[in-house]
C-alpha cells in the first residue's frame, strides 16, 4: 500500500512523506493515519516481495497537472457501480454508527 501525506501529519515535518507500506496493511488491518498495520504480516524467506509504483513529480501551483499526467499514463478508473434506492438507504443506514436521525429526503 501506497503512503503520501501532504503536508506531513504522520511525523509532523514541515516537508511531505511518501513511503510504502508492508503488505496487508489496509482495509481493517490498519487505522487511518497510523504507519504500521495491526496485525503482522509474516514473509517467507525464499519468497521474494515486489511492489512497483509510478511517481509523478513537479513543481506547480496544484496536484492537477500530476493527476492529469497520471490519466494519460494509466487511464481513469472504472466508475464504480451505481446504487438503486433501497441498497442507498440501506447503506447509509448501516454507515450511520451514532444513530443519528438521517435528514429528510428533499422532494
Amino acid at each position: 500500500m501506497a503512503l503520501f501525506d501532504s503536508p506531513d501529519r504522520l511525523f509532523g515535518t514541515e516537508g511531505h512523506v511518501l513511503g510504502l507500506l508492508a503488505p496487508r496493511a489496509e482495509g481493517p488491518n490498519r487505522i487511518d493515519g497510523e504507519l504500521l498495520p495491526l496485525e503482522p504480516l509474516k514473509l517467507a524467506g525464499s519468497r521474494p516481495v515486489r511492489a512497483s509504483a509510478t511517481i509523478i513529480g513537479g513543481k506547480a501551483a496544484s496536484v492537477v497537472p500530476a493527476v492529469m499526467q497520471y490519466v494519460v499514463l494509466k487511464g481513469l478508473p472504472q466508475r464504480p457501480p451505481t446504487l438503486n434506492l433501497p441498497d442507498y438507504v440501506r447503506l447509509a443506514r448501516l454507515s450511520n454508527p451514532f444513530g443519528q436521525p438521517l435528514p429528510p429526503r428533499g422532494r
